[in-house]
């Protein structure tokens, strides 16, 4: 699954590719679908257009806007979250699937290595759709992988609290007077 505003500069087009290859390799019967979650934004018609071009417009879904406890569910019931940010500021969707004990197959962009943690998620370049269905295959295929991702990432994501959060922004505001 994806979840963010569906804009092709959300690097979905290079998702929707990865995920065409995925199935081209698996073949008719993988029950395997995309689910793109999040409203339409700028150039969605990119989107709908490959969505068309890859032939599996019976194995993407949208559903457009999901309420946190709706996309919570979601997350429990994923194989995984990809997030192919081509920037990412802080990367709260990736923690978000985590808590939910989804796992996580994330770019290499921007701050997502540090907030997720390298040993947390599996990754990839944001340009290599290539790539994107390599770990789908390997995700699918190894339970013990997709297990690991899950116990790393509940345990990973249980650092980042509120507490915490206000603890190291008083910590930053005090060493500035």
């Amino acid at each position: 699954m994806y979840v963010g505003r569906l804009e092709a500069k959300k690097n979905i087009l290079t998702l929707i590719e990865g995920f065409r290859r995925y199935k081209s390799d698996h073949g008719l019967g993988d029950p395997m679908q995309l689910v793109l979650v999040g409203t339409k934004g700028n150039e969605f018609s990119k989107i709908e257009e490959a969505i068309r071009q890859s032939g599996l417009s019976s194995s993407i879904r949208l559903t457009g806007y999901l309420s946190q406890k709706e996309k919570t569910v979601l997350f429990g019931s994923a194989t995984a979250l990809v997030h192919p940010a081509w920037y990412e500021g802080f990367g709260f969707t990736p923690l978000e699937a985590m808590a939910a004990g989804c796992p996580v197959i994330c770019s290499r962009a921007g701050s997502l290595p540090e907030i997720v943690g390298t040993q947390n998620a599996l990754w990839f370049d944001p340009s290599d759709a290539e790539a994107i269905a390599q770990l789908m295959d390997r995700l699918v295929q190894d339970e013990a992988l997709q297990n690991t991702l899950r116990t790393r990432g509940l345990n990973w994501v249980s650092k980042y609290t509120w507490e915490e959060t206000a603890h190291q922004t008083l910590e930053i505001l005090t060493e500035w007077e």
